[in-house]
């Protein structure tokens, strides 16, 4: 339900201001017009290339037959545009491979040819591909050219099946089972869904079409705990026609559950149980403890560091993944919320097991959630002992143009006057958390204080031989934070969305909104300067070499420079019997181990370019500093979001200096990583 109306009220608010902004800005294109009402785009002429290659199965090399080859023709558009003539980009080719899993493509034009593929039981593949998900290598064409090797290689979906039982050793029919997909971002391994089933009336599950890597199966279960008379009046307001009022609202910003009739009454609280099946889940004995089902990881642990790393390959079925499920007694976790105005009330209270939003499982992994009462107070029935991590995170109200409310969808949800302007607490960022430890005895009296949050503002400098971009060109352009980890996106959705500073005014200065405290990742949205590149972002004269921390004080010297001095490296590279190697990939990485990790707030991240049909690389946009560089082969490139990855291949890499601007020529042979 939460979902639901989320959706429905992004959906009813979004389209309205976008499809009014259009009209008002005369941007919305007529037929037989372009965008912004420019001539309908023409078609780009036909080629005289051809293409004949072949489909196969990654793990065996058989032929794939009848898999659908998609050729998206975009580079004579891009060509024809940048001499003025501007036609639209072809729309992509399609055919089926033949029972040998060829296909032949003609009149293919002069440029950069994508191919892609796909197949029933099969992960997408692109040209070019060495592992599932890893980079592709685009076809470079030249006109008339005729090529004959490309192979493009697919990998089969893996499954996981297993047998969920509870304490007694009975099928548990009804349970959620979910597969998490270990990834690494920003260096450090995160969790993010890949796939869920319900188990049947035999207690079974099975879930099928996951990418070949690597996985944890777990049981997600969540405590549920609403106020009575919350649920209450959100009922009478709907039965009413009064709508369900902000209170909703506030609550879904900040994570909460929305309220439901749902669960268990247990004193002036209903409780819903994440536990599997309907009523599985005793009823609380009078005057006596509760009993819940814990979140599970496979093959039994209960928090995500002692989950098993389950490694699938491909077309791999994992079958014997089984869970017993076991009640656990639990306590009550209470306390109040308050902010330096007074109590919060209607706000998301969510209890996660520590460490949780380090690894990206925030949201959808709380142990409880739970929501304040008019004075602050909140109760979590439920809890099992353990070490958890209380948080709260409330974003702004946002303000609904009045026009918006005669919506019947605006009004279903949140009620005629449910709009306006914000004020007070309805206004603000709220954000705190505290650690909490939970035994075999109630936990009360806990008082979460929450900061209004922090503001950032500083300047944008360029440092470099051209003239900087115009105002023009800069009047879009706004300094973000990005959280790192697991922080509630919807509320940081909200908050950006909803934020319109931290745009540059005519000196280059900025001024964001109020952030919670926590790891940000600060950028540059809403410009396009493809002659400058991020230098440095400089806080309290300390270059960042990590993301920015932000505490309980404003930060008021942040300086972002960019530059146009951009160097490069080119040269050849070449296999062990000395000939040219077209299908090599060449990395460019610091020597900085700090500057491993592939985001858009390092100046220095990695580079990876692949050498053209006769052996030559560019790596391009490197700013000045010392660098490794090494060729593989396309097979042997790792995950480059991984440290692993950079640490093995410094050993075999070459160091190499570039100055500021300095373009230098530098031959390379394959390297193997040991």
């Amino acid at each position: 339900m939460r979902r639901a109306l989320h959706g429905l009220w992004l959906l009813a608010l979004a389209g309205s201001i976008s499809v009014v902004a259009a009209q008002q800005a005369g941007s919305l294109p007529l037929p037989g017009q372009g965008p912004a009402g420019a001539p309908a785009a023409q078609q780009p002429p036909k080629g005289t290339g051809v293409i004949l290659g072949k489909v196969v199965d990654a793990a065996s090399g058989r032929p794939i037959p009848d898999a659908v080859v998609t050729v998206n023709i975009r580079a004579a558009a891009i060509a024809a545009a940048a001499r003025g003539v501007g036609p639209a980009p072809a729309p992509p080719v399609k055919q089926l491979t033949d029972g040998d899993g060829r296909f032949v493509v003609r009149d293919l034009p002069k440029g950069t040819v994508p191919i892609s593929a796909s197949a029933p039981g099969y992960v997408t593949g692109i040209v070019g591909q060495g592992r599932p998900g890893g980079p592709g290598r685009p076809i470079d064409l030249d006109d008339g050219e005729r090529r004959s090797d490309v192979v493009i290689r697919l990998w089969k979906f893996a499954v996981v099946s297993g047998t969920v039982v509870d304490e007694a050793g009975e099928p548990a029919v009804g349970t959620s089972v979910q597969v998490m997909r270990r990834t690494m971002v920003q260096g450090k391994p995160r969790f993010a869904s890949a796939g869920n089933a319900t188990t049947d009336d035999r207690g079974m599950y099975r879930i099928a079409s996951l990418t070949p890597g690597d996985f944890i199966v777990t049981l997600p279960q969540t405590q549920i705990t609403m106020p009575a008379a919350m649920v209450d009046s959100m009922m009478q307001g709907a039965v009413s026609g009064a709508g369900y009022g902000s209170m909703v609202l506030d609550v879904m910003s900040s994570g909460g559950p929305v309220p439901s009739p749902n669960g268990v009454r247990v004193d002036e609280f209903l409780w819903q149980s994440g536990a599997p099946g309907r009523n599985a889940t005793p009823p609380p004995p009078p005057n006596g403890r509760l009993f819940a089902y814990q979140t599970l990881f496979y093959p039994g642990a209960i928090g995500i560091g002692q989950a098993t790393v389950v490694t699938l390959g491909s077309g791999e079925e994992r079958p014997g993944l089984d869970f017993q499920l076991r009640l656990t007694p639990t306590v009550r976790v209470s306390g109040i919320v308050s902010a330096p105005s007074g109590p919060v009330n209607a706000v998301g209270v969510r209890l996660l097991p520590a460490g949780a939003d380090e690894m990206g499982i925030d949201t959808g992994f709380e142990a409880a959630t739970t929501v304040t009462k008019p004075d602050g107070s909140f109760t979590f029935l439920g809890v099992a002992s353990g070490q958890y991590t209380l948080k709260v995170m409330k974003a702004p109200r946002p303000e609904i143009p009045a026009e918006l409310m005669s919506n019947p969808i605006m009004q279903m949800a949140f009620g005629a006057n449910g709009g306006g302007k914000p004020t007070g607490q309805a206004a603000q960022t709220l954000a705190g958390e505290m650690s909490v430890g939970v035994g075999a005895d109630d936990v009360t009296n806990l008082a979460l204080m929450l900061h209004e949050g922090v503001m950032v503002s500083g300047k944008v400098v360029f440092d470099g031989v051209a003239p900087p971009p115009t105002a023009q060109q800069l009047q879009n352009a706004r300094i973000v934070l990005n959280p790192v980890g697991g922080a509630s996106g919807l509320a940081m959705a909200m908050m950006n969305a909803s934020s319109q500073d931290a745009q540059l005014d005519q000196d280059l200065k900025f001024k964001t909104s109020k952030y919670p405290a926590g790891k940000y990742l600060p950028a540059v949205s809403g410009v396009a300067m493809p002659a400058w590149r991020l230098k440095s972002i400089v806080v309290g004269g300390r270059e960042l070499t990590e993301p920015l921390e932000l505490k309980d004080s404003d930060i008021t010297d942040m300086v972002v420079t960019f530059t146009d001095k951009i160097g490069q490296i080119t040269g050849s590279v070449r296999g062990g019997d000395g000939k040219p190697s077209p299908t090599a990939t060449v990395v460019v990485f610091s020597t900085d181990p700090k500057a491993w990790t592939n985001d858009p707030f390092n100046p220095r991240q990695p580079r990876v370019a692949s050498a053209s049909k006769i052996g030559v690389y560019t790596a391009a946009n490197l700013l000045g500093g010392d660098y490794f560089i090494a060729a593989l082969n396309d097979s042997d490139v790792g995950d480059t979001q991984d440290p692993a990855f950079f640490d093995a291949l410094s050993r075999v890499a070459t160091r190499i200096p570039l100055a500021e601007g300095e373009k230098k020529v530098f031959d390379l042979q394959i390297v193997r990583i040991k």
